[in-house]
């Protein structure tokens, strides 16, 4: 994801009706720290782009889909409806581990009923 160059702090600030403490307390930073990022004293740093393009894409005007992608590389999303794919080969692992588990847990409960239905001579 190509992140803003330059994001107007002053502007972002104004669209979402925010102080600098509000705007500097979201993305972990000072008053202070945000007046120089508005003043052009101090650049943005990157992980602070970061924050702010996936926290604000719309306000920024990013594209949707790329702030989507950016949040699966970082950490893999599933959006809602989406049919799970592991990806990984430690997702693939946990994927077989769970099936399993659930493989499992089906045994026990019909050994649990088949024992609940038995006549006491059996």
């Amino acid at each position: 994801m190509e992140y803003p160059k330059n994001i107007d702090i002053t502007e972002l600030r104004e669209k979402l009706n925010c102080r600098q403490e509000e705007l500097g307390e979201v993305v972990g930073v000072g008053r202070q720290s945000i007046a120089k990022y508005e003043k052009g004293v101090t650049d943005i740093p990157l992980g602070t782009k970061k924050l702010l393009s996936l926290l604000y894409w719309k306000e920024l005007g990013l594209p949707r889909t790329d702030v989507l992608e950016e949040l699966r590389l970082n950490d893999y999303v599933i959006e809602p409806g989406a049919a799970y794919d592991p990806q990984t080969p430690r997702e693939q692992y946990l994927h077989k581990e769970l099936q399993e588990a659930k493989k499992r847990e089906e045994i026990y409960q019909m050994t649990i009923r088949a024992l609940q239905d038995r006549k006491p001579n059996e």
